[in-house]
């Protein structure tokens, strides 16, 4: 699947910084898959796209911690809010936020653990490159999870277009 994503959703330093990490994930053969807004983007929605979320296995972030070094914002570190609780290591590429988090030891709150398995990513294109997405089922379970029901119809609209 390739949705063509204009640049109203997607900006120019969004595409640069999403090629420079597929660039570095496929060299280094790790394992990820985008979530958040990009992976709604991906499957069609409309959202505007503000940073990019990446889940990886935990040994995998210290690798991208290293590689990425000058792009570094926040060394890996456990973070918790209102929502979650992950280990998470955050970068600023072409200007752009990335939040790579590990899929091991996530929790939302109230503590609930999500299980999240990499090998069941989804691929689809993104400007003709084979990327790793979160399935759609996925994403709208946590959404619902975290009382998103706006997003949560969205998805769901997308997901009986599919079909």
């Amino acid at each position: 699947m390739n949705n063509p994503i204009d640049d109203e959703i997607i900006s120019e330093n969004h595409r640069k910084a999403i090629h420079i990490l597929l660039d570095y994930l496929e060299q280094q053969s790790i394992e990820y898959q985008f979530t958040g807004g990009l992976a709604g983007n991906l499957f069609g929605s409309r959202w505007k796209l503000h940073d990019i979320d990446i889940e990886v296995h935990l040994e995998s972030l210290y690798t991208i911690e290293k590689g990425f070094q000058p792009l570094v914002i926040n060394s890996v570190h456990r973070y918790s809010d209102e929502e979650f609780e992950i280990w998470l290591l955050q970068l600023r590429i072409e200007n752009i936020d990335v939040d790579i988090n590990a899929v091991e030891d996530f929790i939302t709150k109230p503590a609930i653990k999500i299980e999240t398995n990499i090998e069941n990513a989804m691929d689809l294109l993104f400007e003709n490159r084979p990327v790793k997405v979160q399935p759609l089922e996925d994403i709208i379970a946590y959404k619902k999870l975290l009382g998103r029901d706006k997003d949560v119809q969205e998805l769901i609209d997308l997901s009986l277009k599919r079909t």
